[in-house]
């Protein structure tokens, strides 16, 4: 067999039935040996110059009846062994990531990797092993096939996520934040003018949420995408999500980390897009509007939260009018409370430097409130403030630089080179 994409799957095959608890389970090696014969079959159709996504949809073809090439895989994963699931994952993933599952196949594939992972014997390399897998269907075309398939491989990155081992529980948590910007992703490249689109003018009052016909009237990526992103806001705001039910507690500070990343990375979706101008405004800015509010917040909360208004103000100012006003002044009003811990202040005032440090947005600001009459004195007030505070001689910010930044490396765990990343690269840490 000269075809090299159909030789590698021939190799996974004979590696399976050679795995030493292969004998323990004779149909898994009956199903290989089927799904050799269906190879080779597949091989005599094919030219032997088939490029490789040839080979692969006639794989994909194949198994659209009958399932023949995942069967001895899918047994492989639903047996008891140790040995056996390992092998077989391996298989799956190279067959997902050249295309070569048929996209109707995936719901089989994602019942055996959630029962693999529920099992009381699961150990940390199985569960890795898992969720290399679900990243594969996730940058896979396959996946937009059905939205079942994307809450419940996103589900599954959710529980995992509430792993008490720290390697399953990290890499669950990237696996979560991967998975919702490859959605993202998708959307974008359905809608290539989005980046080019005028954004809309601010909206007086509040945006009405996308009816039932409208998301029902949206591609696959973009649908699941728009419930990812409202559930992750619903769960950071203690409140129960809607379309991923069941996921269990989810952290306010991991979400953040989520919510912010997606505004960061793809803000021409979530300015031009209705669908997501709702998200936006409704769900994200009402989140961090009302967190703002909490007196009591702790170190990694504060910073997330410094964070994402920081983005808010620098990405959305143009189509948040009102809700860039609030942060303005909630932020000039935190740097300058006396009764506020040292680092929060410092926290809020980096996140007006980054208003700061953007003319841009500056004009746009002034423009926007003080240029015209009756001046609301928003840019004003914002720049009086920001300067009052600098020259503060009773805050001392140069003084307490040093345990400032001591606080934060011992927090996040940075290394030396930390030293020089900008407030936006240290956000990730532990959730």
């Amino acid at each position: 067999m000269s075809l090299s994409l159909l030789r590698l799957l021939e190799q996974d095959l004979r590696a399976l039935s050679e795995v030493r608890d292969a004998r323990k389970y004779p149909e898994v090696k009956e199903a290989a040996e089927r799904a050799l014969l269906k190879l080779r079959s597949i091989a005599k159709a094919l030219p032997p110059d088939a490029s490789a996504a040839d080979q692969a949809a006639a794989v994909a073809s194949a198994d659209e009846e009958a399932a023949v090439m995942l069967v001895p895989f899918m047994l492989a994963l639903a047996s008891n062994s140790s040995a056996l699931p390992l092998s077989a994952l391996g298989a799956v993933q190279r067959m997902i990531s050249h295309n070569a599952v048929a996209p109707q196949r995936l719901p089989t594939v994602t019942s055996q990797l959630i029962a693999r992972a529920q099992l009381p014997s699961a150990d940390e390399s199985s569960l890795l092993k898992v969720l290399q897998t679900v990243l594969t269907i996730a940058s896979s075309p396959a996946l937009l096939y059905s939205d079942t398939t994307v809450s419940q491989l996103l589900l599954l990155c959710l529980t995992l996520q509430q792993s008490r081992s720290a390697v399953i529980k990290n890499t669950a948590s990237a696996s979560v934040q991967q998975f919702v910007a490859l959605l993202l992703d998708a959307v974008a490249e359905e809608r290539p003018a989005s980046g080019k689109a005028t954004p809309p003018k601010p909206a007086d009052g509040p945006i009405q949420p996308p009816s039932a016909q409208l998301l029902a009237s949206l591609t696959v990526a973009a649908r699941c995408a728009f419930m990812a992103v409202q559930d992750l806001s619903l769960l950071a705001n203690s409140e129960p999500a809607l379309w991923l039910p069941g996921s269990g507690p989810v952290s306010a500070t991991f979400a953040f980390e989520v919510i912010n990343g997606v505004l960061v990375s793809h803000a021409p979706l979530f300015t031009t897009f209705e669908p997501f101008r709702f998200l936006l405004r409704e769900r994200c800015c009402s989140l961090v509007l009302k967190s703002m509010q909490l007196t009591a917040q702790e170190w990694p909360m504060a910073l997330r939260l410094a964070h994402l208004t920081s983005i808010l103000l620098s990405k959305y100012a143009a189509v948040l009018r009102t809700e860039s006003e609030i942060l303005l002044s909630m932020l000039t009003k935190t740097a300058a409370s006396e009764s506020a811990p040292v680092w929060q202040r410092v926290l809020a005032l980096e996140a007006c430097r980054v208003v700061a440090a953007d003319p841009d947005l500056l004009r746009h600001l002034f423009e926007s409130y003080d240029k015209h009459a009756p001046p609301a004195h928003v840019f004003a007030a914002f720049t009086s403030a920001t300067c009052a505070l600098l020259k503060s001689p009773t805050l001392a910010f140069q003084s307490r630089a040093d345990p400032i930044e001591t606080h934060f490396l011992h927090h996040h765990r940075a290394t030396v080179s930390a030293r020089g990343l900008s407030f936006n690269a240290a956000l990730y840490s532990d959730p």
